[in-house]
């Protein structure tokens, strides 16, 4: 048999507990097939130290993963997705000194990087690799990037690629959107900052230790995320406890923020979380972190944690993405519009609800709501059709079955797939479902033709 590696396609826990939680190995797991997602259970234990601006970062990451299927493998990957944000010349984000493992060359323009595994990991079995890294973040108002005084460090940490039925999840970095791709881990992450400079971060923050010479080691657990993320700066905070005892965090450069603005966008923050708790079932984690930012695109959504600006339909729709993407996950590349018009529809439920359910003009022939970012990113003037003809399509479903019984069904749909991933194969079958209860004179084949939801 051909190598594996061949087939690539393009609130505040008590540390013990969270400790105990966060740096266990990975356990034998029942095996299942060549197409099981792998590797799966990863433990990610991560010591970083800054320098003064937040900008520059170095330390150590280990990774432990268990092999799920059937299948043998001799290397892993992983993606280095930032480096995307400015190519290899830059080097933002830099792997050496790999233990458990051998680093091989880096390609997909620096974001994907193999490891060849000391050795064989078989089905059932468990791995370790650990390599020291390096995080330099360009000046740049970006998602990664350095702007006003705010580090912003979204996919900053090397991440497990994802080996499935169809290889290894390898595809290229796509700036215009999201190309990201994982499982649900745990997360021990220690940052040694100077004491003034604020990190709000995906997880919640288990021990605070103050160091000689004016700095301090913050760690922060989180369970059950696909990624890590957070933020560097001179920044102050206000925050809040939604109606269900979700801690919500509000932080911002006061330069570029008032106390006010930090304070209306808490108040809009709670509305939506309280919004998409009760339509999409609950927030499976303790606290969530938005920093406000100035960002050209408006927001993004990471495990946990946003960057915004103060705006009610920019809040609305990166906190929605914390149910489409982070507590149902998709792969973003092939099926965007799983979070992206899921997101937007969701956006204004808290408000006044965009009730769009007819299509507008099909900007091709070769359009399709479910075209992958590879479409997108050669078609960047035809993204709009991935959140506003996304939006009226979802909003057609909920015209045919009833507003109040869709969301029912996307409540059943999340809670069906939590921590897991779907596709759009597993929503339309949910959606064929509902019909066939509830609207069984609703011809769904046509509706699907109509919006070009699926195969063509």
């Amino acid at each position: 048999m051909p190598s594996l590696t061949t087939v690539v396609r393009s609130g505040t826990l008590a540390l013990t507990t969270a400790l105990a939680l966060f740096s266990a190995a990975p356990t034998a797991m029942a095996v299942g097939s060549a197409s099981t997602l792998t590797p799966a259970s990863p433990a990610y234990t991560v010591e970083l130290t800054s320098d003064g601006s937040g900008r520059h970062w170095s330390g150590t990451e280990q990774i432990e993963f268990s092999n799920p299927s059937s299948l043998t493998f001799d290397t892993v990957w992983l993606r280095l997705w930032s480096n995307g944000v400015r190519g290899c010349s830059y080097s933002a984000i830099s792997v050496s000194q790999v233990s458990g493992g051998k680093a091989g060359s880096l390609s997909q323009k620096c974001t994907a990087l193999p490891v060849a595994l000391d050795e064989p990991l078989g089905p059932g079995g468990n791995a370790t690799i650990s390599m020291h890294v390096a995080i330099n973040v360009p000046s740049k108002n970006d998602r990664f990037g350095y702007h006003a005084g705010l580090a912003m460090l979204g996919t900053a940490l090397p991440t497990l690629a994802i080996h499935d039925g169809d290889g290894w999840h390898l595809d290229p970095f796509i700036d215009l959107g999201e190309s990201f791709y994982s499982v649900v881990g745990q997360y021990s992450v220690s940052l040694t900052v100077p004491s003034g400079l604020s990190t709000p971060s995906t997880g919640v923050l288990v021990d605070t230790r103050d160091n000689s010479g004016g700095t301090q080691t913050r760690t922060y657990s989180a369970s059950h995320v696909r990624d890590f993320e957070w933020a560097a700066g001179r920044l102050s905070s206000v925050q809040g406890t939604d109606s269900n005892g979700v801690r919500v965090r509000v932080s911002y450069n006061p330069s570029t923020y008032s106390t006010s603005a930090a304070r209306g966008a808490l108040a809009k923050s709670l509305r939506a979380m309280n919004e998409f708790e009760h339509d999409f079932g609950s927030y499976p984690y303790p606290e969530l972190d938005v920093v406000l930012s100035p960002l050209p695109y408006h927001g993004m959504e990471y495990p946990t944690f946003v960057l915004s600006d103060t705006a009610q339909i920019s809040l609305g729709h990166e906190i929605a993405h914390q149910w489409w993407y982070g507590i149902v996950g998709d792969d973003q590349f092939s099926s965007p519009w799983l979070d992206e018009s899921f997101a937007t529809w969701s956006q204004t439920l808290p408000w006044t609800h965009d009730d769009c359910s007819t299509p507008r003009a099909w900007p091709s022939g070769a359009t399709r709501l479910t075209n992958s970012m590879a479409f997108w990113g050669s078609h960047p003037k035809q993204y709009w059709v991935i959140y506003n003809q996304g939006t009226c399509a979802l909003g057609a479903m909920a015209h045919e079955l009833g507003m109040n019984r869709f969301i029912g069904i996307l409540r059943s749909y999340a809670a069906a797939h939590r921590f897991g991933i779907s596709t759009t194969a597993d929503f339309k079958a949910a959606i064929e479902n509902a019909a066939a209860q509830y609207a069984p004179g609703w011809d769904i084949a046509q509706f699907w033709r109509t919006w070009r939801i699926g195969a063509g």
